[in-house]
């Protein structure tokens, strides 16, 4: 990436890290656990139809970590710690990884230049972490990057949102054709998820059922959930 485009991710996330309006991204926020529930439900159906062998020996990396507690939790899914690595950019962020998870593996690091060689991961994944690159070429980069040091075989798992957002300029959504151009083939499984986060706010601490029955609705769903798998 360009060091004006990584000097403004990183004033972006400090000062959300900063302000009272990051509460909204707290992990315990009842609309951000409801998110994350469905997420990790999606994730885990995707990693058992094209992962049948499981989690165990896995080397897995999650590019843009944040705090970690992401990759972490997927030792409850079978992966060994020893084998999780995390990447993000923000130091502050990587610290908290390493003192709440210091069985793996976790560095401070920009998602284009991955500091891996070729073909050595088992798994790869990123969560919100493209939306936030504004410029169309380092999300190219980004995501060549993911596609470089993952194995032949191996699958590569994402999450982000396609729905514009008016009130962020920070953030740029990644719709669908872009989604398919980023990588050499076509995802194996992509499905629409997550209730639209300011509809969700405003109804999941007052009636958390009613989110599950508002996300029925494929107009409704703002993010995407894909799974693509490297070839042999």
């Amino acid at each position: 990436m360009s060091k004006d485009e990584l000097d403004r991710i990183r004033a972006v996330y400090t000062a959300r890290q900063e302000v009272r309006t990051a509460d909204r991204y707290r992990g315990d926020a009842p609309a951000e656990v409801h998110a994350l529930a469905r997420r990790r439900e999606m994730f885990r159906a995707l990693l058992g139809r094209w992962l049948p062998e499981g989690l165990s020996g896995q080397t897995i990396l999650d590019v843009g970590c944040g705090r970690g507690s992401r990759l972490a939790e997927w030792s409850d899914w079978g992966a060994e710690p020893s084998k999780l690595v995390g990447v993000d950019l923000m130091p502050s962020l990587i610290g908290n990884a390493k003192k709440s998870f210091p069985k793996s593996s976790w560095l401070v690091g920009a998602g284009d230049r991955l500091p891996f060689k070729n073909q050595y991961f088992d798994v790869v994944t990123q969560s919100m972490a493209v939306s936030s690159i504004l410029k169309t070429d380092m999300r190219a980069s980004f995501a060549a990057e993911m596609w470089r040091v993952l194995k032949p075989g191996g699958v590569l798992l994402w999450y982000d949102f396609h729905y514009p957002n008016p009130f962020n300029p920070n953030v740029l959504p990644v719709r669908r054709g872009e989604l398919n151009s980023l990588f050499p083939m076509p995802p194996k499984e992509v499905c629409k998820v997550t209730l639209i986060p300011p509809l969700a706010r405003l109804i999941a601490p007052r009636a958390p059922g009613f989110v599950r029955y508002l996300e029925c609705l494929p107009f409704l769903r703002s993010h995407h959930v894909a799974l693509f798998k490297k070839e042999c």
